[in-house]
C-alpha cells in the first residue's frame, strides 16, 4: 500500500470521525460551525491526494460540483417528504462512477451545503460523516456494486439505515 493510499484512508476512517468525537466532546454542541469547516478541509485532503496522480481534470471536478448540486437540490425538492432524501443514491452513483475520494467529497459538501439552507446544527458534521463514507465505501466496493444488481440495492437500503444511525 503506498503512503498516499494510507493518507486517504486515515483521513476518512481516522482522522473526520476523531473530527466529530472531539468536537462532540470538547465543545459539546457550541462549535459545530467550527467542526464542519475543519471537516469540510479533511474531506478535501483525500481529493487533493489524488491531483497528484493527475486524475482530476476541469471535467472531472465540473462533474463532481455538478453531482454535489444535484443531490443538494434532491434534498430541497424532496424536504416535504419524510425520510426520502436523494442524496445518498447520487453520493453512491458518484462513487460507483468516479471514484471514492469523489464519493467521499460529494456526500461530505452536500450535507453541508444543503444545510446552509436547511440550517446548520450539531447534526451537520455527523451528516458530513455518515454520507462522506457511505461515498466512500460506495467507491471501493464499485466493481462488485455495478456487477450485481442485488448487492447494489442491499448496499443502498444498508446505506439509508446507516446514514440515520449515524
Amino acid at each position: 500500500m503506498t503512503a498516499k493510499k494510507i493518507i486517504k484512508y486515515l483521513c476518512v476512517f481516522v482522522v473526520a470521525p476523531l473530527i466529530v468525537l472531539c468536537g462532540v466532546f470538547f465543545f459539546g454542541d457550541r462549535k459545530y460551525a467550527f467542526i464542519s469547516l475543519v471537516l469540510s478541509v479533511v474531506a478535501c485532503i483525500p481529493f487533493f491526494i489524488s491531483f497528484e496522480k493527475g486524475k482530476n481534470d476541469a471535467r472531472r471536478i465540473v462533474i463532481i460540483a455538478v453531482m454535489t448540486a444535484l443531490s443538494v437540490a434532491g434534498r430541497f425538492v424532496f424536504a416535504p417528504i419524510p425520510f426520502f432524501k436523494p442524496v445518498t443514491a447520487i453520493v453512491i452513483i458518484t462513487a460507483i462512477y468516479l471514484g471514492s475520494e469523489a464519493g467521499f467529497i460529494t456526500g461530505s459538501f452536500s450535507a453541508v451545503v444543503s444545510n446552509f439552507y436547511f440550517g446548520q446544527g450539531p447534526w451537520t458534521p455527523f451528516q458530513m460523516l455518515a454520507w462522506g463514507l457511505i461515498g466512500f465505501l460506495a467507491g471501493l466496493l464499485a466493481k462488485k456494486l455495478v456487477d450485481s444488481k442485488v448487492l447494489l440495492i442491499i448496499y443502498g437500503a444498508l446505506s439509508g439505515i446507516v446514514f440515520s444511525f449515524i
